[in-house]
């Protein structure tokens, strides 16, 4: 492993806003967030976080509400992570953690909306189970969201968008959000214009941007 990649996996360890516990544990937060973030404001987590874009654009946005990144990756989320404790951004934080784990971190109805973000499409049959909108995770989703709660999902990998389409019931679906033809979704929606590394990149390959 590069030595600084290594660095960053164990400088985060030791961030004050983020959690990593071991395989099988339950966080101490679980069921109480609002009381760490000190205040009853709605949960929302981004799935996939990676560097933690749509968190700390969403905690900016809606300083009022609660913002929690998960990634399996630490040196990822060390970029997000190091940005919110240099902004003061007390409400982002982020945990290390493969997201099939993610009810030690949260209670039942707890989180008030989910962000999945450009997710490995796992295009292989053989590990459907994989994709973060595969029915193996949205029941897992079902189980943390409260009654009425929201799942975002944006990717510029159309199978995969397909895919998901054959399993949920969406209320909006746009398959070109950045495109003339859908009259600039992006343009209305400032939620849309927050774009990851990985949107800017496509959308400058000129690659289309799906959500549901």
């Amino acid at each position: 492993m590069p030595r600084k990649k290594q660095i960053k996996i164990d400088a985060v360890k030791n961030f004050p806003n983020v959690f990593q516990i071991e395989k099988g544990e339950v966080c101490e937060h679980r069921g109480k967030w609002n009381q760490y973030f000190k205040n009853e404001g709605e949960l929302v987590l981004e799935l996939g976080c990676g560097h933690g874009q749509y968190v700390l654009s969403l905690s900016e946005i809606y300083p009022e509400k609660n913002f929690i990144g998960v990634d399996l990756k630490g040196s990822r989320i060390w970029s997000g992570a190091k940005r919110a404790i240099e902004a003061k951004a007390d409400n982002a934080t982020f945990i290390v953690s493969n997201i099939q784990y993610i009810e030690n971190y949260f209670a039942e109805a707890e989180v008030d909306e989910i962000w999945v973000t450009f997710p490995d499409p796992f295009p292989k049959p053989c590990k459907a189970n994989r994709r973060l909108i595969s029915p193996f995770y949205l029941e897992i989703y079902k189980k943390i969201l409260k009654p009425g709660g929201l799942v975002h999902f944006k990717t510029d990998n159309e199978k995969l968008f397909d895919y998901a389409l054959e399993h949920i019931k969406p209320l909006f679906v746009h398959r070109d959000i950045h495109g003339v033809e859908e009259e600039a979704v992006s343009a209305k929606d400032p939620l849309l214009q927050i774009e990851t590394f990985y949107e800017k990149k496509f959308k400058d390959l000129g690659q289309k941007i799906y959500y549901m």
